[in-house]
């Protein structure tokens, strides 16, 4: 297998220029309408909830956060995610007048993009990839649909950000002396620090410096540094108190490995019908042919590059091992953990089609290109509104993740019915969707259906949701409002808490109901909540059970 030759020089070909900036401009174009879109799927919390308001007195907390105490959910778990340079990012967002800051926001993102896009061009062509080629190699990956979610979701530009630094420190390794060694640590860090899927730069960095060809004692020179770029990012971390995220181990890693990598080459090689939401708890039918393809396609490039295209391959697989550890922790297979290794994939791409003939490479790059860009255009509007992604999301993996999801943005648009349907569906599987569990007897409730309350709280029972406040309650008020009072009583009998306030007015009701008012009577002077609010709540419970004599003795009840 021959190589290829060198280039001629390091310096950049300004005849690059103005067909780059095309490719740019194209993208921009095609990113436009993305602008006034809706916060999606973690944005409201961690971007339109974030404590950062642009002032300078946020810049503290922004080098020591943990990643999700910058939100107003500051109260919840630590995350274990150091991520000040992405907060940093955010809080230059809101140098702006804050009806601006949805834009800025996004005009960010797209610019980190660009940024990326512009570097696999120089890449490919430094490493040996002609005009045409290099330009094809950089249009595949800026077009390419899987990073809509990283561009358009903006807690995923760390994403966008640590491949940016990362291809950076790879432009370094052309740089001698002392002072290139320092930039390659110094943007090392930058990526670590922007997100973690940068663990493996030093070995990254040095795999690429030997197929460079920059000699031994250089390779070891540059992954000292690199090194020495992760240890300072991680040293920073502990130095504010922020521990390394919970591990799930290498066995749960391995476990993932199999079927998150067929999810990631099905949709690079066959990118349609995006969306999130595919949760290995609950796997789907493969799609065997486009993940055979994907495979198919990055050893067919990585034969036909050569050993440097190898080497690019290899380090985007490093890319994306760290993304194993989330998967493994969440279950979840998300497309935007592909941005980084389809940016080292793509220069592979450039030196595989530098074998072409320019007019070759012009067809397959024009083509290729044209296709994914129509779907990027196709893709762009699932993420539009919460409702659109989950839409999406429940089309492309109908699981319990995504049914679950789309019953929770549902609801929060009022669209109740519909919500608990969905939330049904989540909640009687075998593995449940926790939080389906908690809310499928409720919805029910809101949307006027208690005899559907009931039934589907009796599914998910049996399907193993835990008995729960949150499920019991409503399901035993919806038992009461049926007439089956008996059963209703045995429902909360017994209960482990009642935040919801329902399972105290089927004890109260149901007492009142055999002609024992002392219970009503004991609960309204113990002080929880107001007696008279307490009076009419049991009373409308029975009259919609259809006792209007047990609500007429409440309502003339002396109360204390």
């Amino acid at each position: 297998m021959s190589s290829l030759p060198d280039p001629p020089t390091n310096s950049v070909d300004w005849r690059l220029v103005l067909p780059m900036l095309a490719l740019l401009g194209l993208v921009c174009s095609i990113y436009a309408p993305g602008l006034g879109y809706e916060l999606v799927y973690d944005d409201p919390m961690l971007v339109g909830a974030s404590r950062l308001t642009g002032a300078l007195g946020d810049l503290p907390g922004v080098l020591t956060w943990d990643l999700w105490a910058s939100t107003n959910q500051a109260e919840a778990s630590r995350s274990g995610y150091f991520r000040p340079l992405f907060l940093l990012s955010l809080w230059l967002d809101r140098q702006v007048p804050q009806e601006f800051w949805l834009s800025a926001h996004r005009l960010q993102d797209v610019t980190w993009h660009l940024g990326a896009t512009g570097l696999v061009v120089a890449l490919a062509h430094r490493w040996g990839a002609g005009r045409v080629a290099a330009l094809a190699a950089g249009g595949v990956f800026a077009l390419h649909p899987a990073h809509v979610g990283a561009v358009q979701f903006v807690a995923a530009r760390n994403d966008l950000m640590a491949t940016a630094f990362l291809l950076l420190a790879v432009w370094q390794i052309d740089r001698s002396g002392a002072r290139g060694l320092g930039s390659l640590a110094t943007l090392c860090s930058a990526a670590m620090l922007s997100k973690e899927s940068a663990a493996l730069a030093p070995l990254l960095l040095c795999m690429l410096a030997v197929a460079r060809g920059v000699g031994w004692r250089r390779a070891a020179g540059v992954g000292a540094a690199s090194a020495a770029g992760v240890l300072v990012a991680v040293g920073l971390r502990f130095s504010v108190g922020v521990p390394l995220p919970e591990s799930s181990g290498s066995h749960a890693m391995l476990a993932v490995f199999g079927p998150a990598l067929g999810h990631w080459a099905a949709i690079a090689a066959w990118p349609v019908d995006l969306a999130p939401g595919l949760n290995l708890t609950w796997p789907e039918a493969a799609a065997l042919g486009a993940m055979t393809l994907g495979l198919v396609v990055l050893v067919g490039v990585g034969l036909a590059s050569g050993w440097r295209g190898l080497a690019w391959i290899g380090a985007g697989g490093l890319v994306l091992i760290p993304a194993l550890a989330g998967v493994a922790a969440n279950g979840l297979v998300a497309d935007r953990y592909l941005y980084g290794p389809l940016a080292f994939w793509a220069v592979a791409l450039g030196l595989a089609m530098a074998r072409l003939p320019w007019f070759a490479a012009v067809l397959a790059g024009g083509g290729l290109g044209g296709a994914l860009a129509m779907q990027t255009v196709r893709t762009l509007p699932t993420w539009s509104s919460e409702i659109d992604l989950w839409r999406a999301g429940v089309a492309a993996h109908p699981q319990p993740y995504t049914w679950a999801a789309y019953g929770a943005v549902l609801e929060e648009a009022g669209l109740v019915a519909e919500a608990a349907r969905y939330t049904e569906r989540a909640s009687s599987t075998t593995p449940p969707m926790p939080h389906a569990c908690f809310n499928v007897t409720r919805r029910y409730l809101q949307s006027g259906a208690p005899a559907e309350a009931v039934r589907a709280g009796a599914a998910a029972l049996a399907a193993g949701c835990p008995r729960s406040p949150e499920l019991l309650a409503p399901l035993a008020v919806g038992q009461a409002l049926g007439g089956d009072w008996a059963e209703a009583e045995a429902t909360v009998s017994g209960m482990d808490g009642d935040p919801t306030g329902q399972a105290v007015l089927v004890r109260c009701a149901a007492a009142v109901r055999r002609g024992d008012l002392e219970v009503l009577l004991r609960t309204a002077r113990s002080g929880r909540g107001e007696p008279d609010a307490l009076r009419g709540q049991v009373a409308f419970l029975l009259r919609a059970s259809g006792d209007e004599a047990a609500a007429l003795v409440v309502e003339a009840m002396p109360f204390p």
